[in-house]
């Protein structure tokens, strides 16, 4: 039996409930990366004040809800803490450099790298069809990639880059579910990736010599959506989904973030797809999907 088909235990309308949270939360991250290249101020510039704005949100919710932070709990983050930002940093990066299709679709291939990374680490033993579903997914990660268009200032740099923040997010899921064992609440594990990554781009725009005031007119409206819709909505309603729902019901919903994300793409930033690609894209979803789907059966 599959494990989607688990009774959690929760009333329909409560499942309901989870599944819409899921819906939405992916929903919200599909629009990171329409929004992220929308914005005319340097990188590091807006990552900083996305971060500022990130920060302040979830520290004015948790004196509201009168939340502490233990120092213990701030430490046991703090890899995770790194990660985040490593990843926020290389993913708004290669939205520069290439298009949003080619990011996204290379982004999609994150449970390609944890499944065996888990089974080492945690012993699981995924189902041969995993192995042949990850290589046709490969396959259309390289139909997508092959055949885009030059949007960006450097697409070949763009994949590499794209390649480097699947390293970094799949470090950062192994490196969160560690500092989650340890039984640190969700709130103080966002702001604790949230302050880190805050600390971090403040100092790479310093670095890089940018005005932390290079920002106009409508990018203070694009960034502050930017950290309160797909950072923060996003990443609290699919952990609240968890809840109610199987965890790979959830991960199957958030697969379709990459289609939305490179439809918005085409509509929002005209950047046009080419039937090849389109082609690679329902590979590459439909391959992760069953992946998912197969590596979390059981036996009746």
């Amino acid at each position: 039996m599959s494990v989607l088909a688990h009774d959690t235990g929760a009333s329909a309308s409560t499942r309901a409930a989870g599944v819409g949270a899921a819906v939405a939360a992916t929903l919200f991250w599909a629009s990171a990366a329409v929004l992220g290249k929308s914005i005319d101020a340097p990188t590091f510039v807006m990552l900083a004040w996305r971060q500022l704005i990130a920060v302040a949100a979830l520290l004015v919710f948790a004196r509201v809800r009168g939340h502490r932070f233990a120092p213990a709990d701030i430490r046991a983050s703090a890899p995770a803490t790194v990660l985040f930002a490593v990843h926020v940093i290389v993913f708004f990066t290669s939205l520069q450099l290439t298009s949003v299709a080619v990011v996204v679709l290379i982004y999609a291939l994150a449970p390609m790298l944890i499944m065996p990374l888990a089974a080492w680490q945690f012993g699981e033993r995924p189902l041969p069809i995993v192995w042949l579903l990850a290589l046709a997914s490969l396959g259309g990660v390289a139909l997508v990639v092959g055949n885009g268009n030059d949007y960006g200032s450097n697409p070949t740099l763009g994949v590499l880059v794209s390649i480097g923040n699947v390293v970094a997010w799949v470090a950062f899921t192994f490196a969160s579910k560690r500092a989650r064992t340890r039984s640190v609440p969700t709130l103080t594990w966002l702001a604790a990736a949230n302050i880190g990554a805050l600390v971090i781009t403040f100092s790479c725009a310093l670095i890089s010599g940018e005005s932390l005031v290079d920002i106009h007119g409508a990018d203070w409206v694009r960034i502050a959506a930017l950290a309160l819709v797909p950072g923060l909505l996003g990443h609290a309603l699919m952990i609240w989904s968890y809840r109610t729902i199987d965890v790979s019901l959830a991960s199957v919903i958030a697969i379709g973030e990459p289609v939305l994300g490179t439809g918005a793409a085409a509509i929002f930033l005209g950047e046009s797809l080419q039937s090849l690609q389109i082609l690679g894209i329902g590979v590459v979803c439909s391959s992760v999907a069953l992946v998912v789907v197969a590596s979390t059966r059981r036996p009746v």
